[in-house]
């Protein structure tokens, strides 16, 4: 099972729109299939293989990657 830490206790929201269907947690929105949507509403829990899980780590990769792009750039050294 996977070991979930109080940092994993959210709440997270399924958004449907005339055409898409989103995942919002952590502030962050991702696109879902409607199959995920349905799995994820009919069983919200983080274990190995669940569609919970899935879509955390979808979230957390967005999230490093959002957080890359607003870094500055990194300084070239002058030796």
């Amino acid at each position: 099972m996977y070991d979930a830490g109080p940092e994993d206790d959210y709440r997270a929201l399924v958004i449907r729109t005339n055409v898409e269907i989103f995942y919002l947690a952590k502030g962050v929105v991702v696109p879902i299939t409607e199959s995920e949507a349905q799995r994820i509403v009919e069983n919200p829990f983080m274990y190995y293989f669940s569609t919970a899980l899935k879509l955390h780590f979808r979230i957390e990769r967005a999230k490093f990657i959002w957080r890359a792009m607003e870094a500055p750039p990194a300084r070239e050294s002058s030796h």
